[in-house]
């Protein structure tokens, strides 16, 4: 008896404590991700997020913090740290600038007010106040980046507007005519006292600029550094040490100044680099840097990717190359670190990752800022010192190293297939489309880039096009989600052949629906009318350039037979007061209503009519296919940018709410279930901290009432019960996110019918494998 009871006990204990590690491994979704102490250059690493500056061990705590700022620099020998104040005004000032002068409508061209500074603070290890620079003048604005040099003088860039004179020199008559600014770097004494300046209108060719960028904003400089002693520098005076490093951003070009001529005696990049950061001599005499990867001459394939690379500058040759991950690309700031052992500290901006790498390119370190989900959150910077560093960093206790595992395999990581809707899941991989069986296998596979659509019944597969475009013009801003902005849709039958295709002058995004009679809904931008915006009450809004969305429907000859327009319906004083303002609508989803159950009793949900999901309104409307008027919505005050509203057949609607820019800073997403004729939301779920994806994801009702359910930013599918219990999870091996996926029988269509049946093997997660063997 005691012998039975001492075993029912020991398996209970070994569940609870396997079922408890299975839910820390699931959280581990920010924080320190991935440590392997022996592979590491272990250490202290500072960045920052939107509430502190803070120096973190390897396992992620937090061993010490300061004020919230921009980090462009590490901590000092003496445990000091310099954190620039944020001038506001300036970019303010820019950013009128920019719209008056209707340079450019460019969003990715809207100055971020962090980048500017009119004061730097130097502050000591306990945050208190040490020393502080202030500009005299309030024209006089600093940006991006200081440097402390050898003799402890500070490089500050400065930004200056070019004299007339200068401007005689520019051939392009559009560009003559405007405030042109440029950069000056200064060097100052710490009693604030400049005592060396340089000004790049009298180095540099004027004639060289981005076409992409406000033409306003001619070099963009986000990184000024001395250079060190450096092996190289024994050899060639143009690299020795003293000379002075820049990279003026929208040049796409490296330059060296030689301190005491001024003159540039070296530069590189502009075949090479896309628009990088932080270049960073090494002691070999090498250059590293983050090459960003945005509006560069090379063209990527697929979409733009960031590289980090080393060169030998005498040689102007790459000795090695890093590239970043679909979802790690950041087409701003970034910066990265050589580490002592010959690893390389990576940091991404427009994510807030930060990783370590190898020389052989394993990642052995990855850290995900806890609360550095959106860019505003995020720092510019990042770096790693030794634990010895400087005093104060010597003085704390020696943390403990525990090696941190991937938070989970990749492929299918649970399966009970008695429970699950078996059948084939449609996502996208990394370059390809692909159709998996409840295994993960991959069963067939189309090469293009997204599906937002599920297979059609004849095998066929309508998918964006791979040519990025706004209003007719090359895709330029940052972080779009893969599907986003395309001009074209392509139709292509089960062997990948293009049978049909459409494209449009003024560009496509996000989704796209083919309605019962063959014809296609397209979501499609436009701006908004002056003669509308004039009853926008918000002057700030009412000055801007607006995006809104319309929709149309298209024949299979490319004929537009039906069309609707955002702004002549919906409220423009309706808007997300945390979103770029121009982006008003951001239209993720369009539906033609099927035949239900509810659309028998209320004409208003009746087939035919249109459902749409504007983003940025938190609000689902339903649009009378003959009148044009919206006849419901729902959401306000409830729905957190959502994707992916789906009517069901019983009239009900499914919804991904993503849990973005909730009022109460919650960060969650959930699955909803709501009853459009009551507004009541009937089923529910949601895992608070453990299901959160702020951008994208789909979610699918399947034929057995189970719910399939797409996190994109975590790349995770998974499929769960009414009752709420996951019976089936795959996590993407390519990348981590997938914007939509989709479930469909075996026989679906008739080449999937011919497809060998899959087997269905179980799959239990591996930290309950323990407790089964111990039953």
């Amino acid at each position: 008896m005691k012998k039975t009871t001492i075993i029912t006990v020991a398996v209970l204990i070994c569940g609870i404590l396997a079922y408890s590690a299975l839910r820390l491994t699931e959280k581990s979704s920010v924080g320190v991700t991935v440590y392997y102490p022996e592979k590491c250059y272990n250490g202290y690493t500072l960045y920052s997020d939107k509430d502190a500056v803070r120096l973190i061990d390897m396992n992620g705590r937090t061993v010490n913090r300061w004020p919230r700022g921009g980090i462009r620099r590490p901590v000092s020998k003496k445990g000091h740290i310099i954190i620039p104040r944020t001038n506001r005004l300036a970019a303010s000032e820019m950013e009128q600038k920019q719209k008056k002068e209707k340079i450019t409508d460019n969003p990715d061209d809207v100055p971020e007010c962090t980048i500017f500074s009119s004061e730097l603070t130097e502050y000591d290890w306990n945050s208190n106040v040490v020393w502080s620079y202030i500009t005299k003048s309030s024209e006089t604005k600093l940006h991006h980046d200081q440097f402390e040099m050898a003799n402890d003088n500070l490089l500050l860039i400065v930004d200056e507007k070019i004299p007339a004179s200068y401007k005689e020199k520019i051939t392009d008559p559009k560009r003559k005519n405007i405030d042109l600014h440029s950069d000056c770097i200064i060097e100052i004494t710490p009693a604030g006292e400049t005592v060396w300046e340089w000004h790049a209108y009298e180095y540099l060719d004027i004639n060289l600029y981005c076409p992409y960028c406000g033409l306003y904003d001619w070099m963009h400089t986000n990184s000024v550094e001395e250079l060190p002693e450096n092996a190289l520098g024994l050899k060639d005076p143009r690299f020795k040490a003293g000379n002075i490093l820049i990279s003026p951003r929208n040049h796409n070009t490296l330059y060296i100044i030689d301190k005491k001529t001024s003159e540039v005696v070296w530069s590189w990049g502009s075949d090479v680099l896309g628009h990088p950061h932080h270049p960073t001599m090494l002691e070999n005499g090498n250059i590293i840097l983050f090459d960003n990867g945005l509006h560069g001459k090379i063209k990527p394939k697929k979409r733009n990717i960031s590289r980090v690379l080393e060169i030998d500058p005498a040689a102007e040759k790459i000795v090695w190359k890093y590239e970043l991950s679909n979802a790690l690309y950041s087409s701003t700031r970034s910066n990265v670190q050589k580490l002592p052992n010959g690893n390389v500290l990576i940091y991404s901006f427009s994510r807030g990752i930060i990783l370590e790498v190898t020389p052989e390119k394993e990642i052995v370190w990855k850290f995900i800022g806890p609360k550095c989900r959106t860019v505003r959150d995020a720092t510019s910077h990042a770096f790693r010192i030794p634990y010895d560093h400087c005093p104060q960093s010597a003085a704390l206790p020696k943390p403990k190293e525990k090696p941190v595992v991937p938070r989970s395999a990749t492929g299918v990581t649970l399966y009970y297939p008695e429970k699950c809707y078996n059948g084939y899941t449609l996502y996208s991989g990394k370059n390809n489309i692909e159709l998996i069986d409840m295994n993960g296998k991959i069963v067939h596979t189309w090469q293009s880039w997204c599906a937002v659509q599920p297979i059609l019944k004849n095998g066929h597969i309508i998918v964006p096009g791979e040519e990025g475009s706004e209003i007719g013009k090359p895709d330029k801003r940052r972080d779009m989600a893969r599907s986003e902005t395309h001009s074209e849709i392509i139709e292509y039958d089960w062997d990948g052949d293009v049978v049909w295709s459409y494209r449009s002058k003024d560009g496509m995004h996000h989704d796209h629906y083919k309605t019962a009679n063959g014809n296609i809904l397209l979501i499609c931008r436009e701006k908004v009318p002056d003669a509308y915006k004039t009853s926008i009450i918000k002057p700030e809004r009412r000055n801007k350039t607006i995006y809104s969305d319309y929709i149309i429907e298209i024949t299979p000859s490319g004929e537009t037979v039906w069309e609707w327009h955002a702004y002549e319906y919906l409220d423009i004083n309706l808007y997300c007061p945390y979103c770029r303002l121009r982006d008003w609508t951001h239209t993720n989803t369009v539906e033609e209503l099927p035949e239900n159950a509810l659309g028998l009793r209320d004409p208003r949900f009746k087939a035919g009519n249109i459902l749409i999901n504007p983003r940025n309104l938190n609000t689902l409307y339903i649009i009378d296919k003959n009148t044009k008027e919206v006849v419901w919505s729902w959401g306000r005050g409830v729905l957190r940018h959502p994707h992916q509203p789906t009517m069901l057949k019983n009239g009900k609607i499914i919804i991904f709410d993503n849990g973005l820019h909730d009022k109460n800073k919650n960060k969650f997403s959930r699955i909803l279930v709501l009853d459009p004729l009551k507004e009541k939301i009937v089923w529910q779920y949601e895992e608070r901290k453990r299901f959160y994806s702020a951008i994208g994801g789909g979610v699918q009702k399947l034929p057995n009432g189970n719910v399939l359910i797409c996190e994109h930013d975590t790349g995770r599918l998974f499929e769960v019960t009414p009752g709420k219990k996951i019976v089936w999870k795959f996590i993407n091996p390519h990348e981590a996110h997938s914007y939509r996926a989709f479930r469909v029988p075996y026989d679906y269509c008739p080449q999937s019918e011919h497809l060998p049946k899959p087997k269905e093997k179980h799959v239990i997660p591996k930290r309950l494998h323990a407790l089964i063997a111990l039953r």
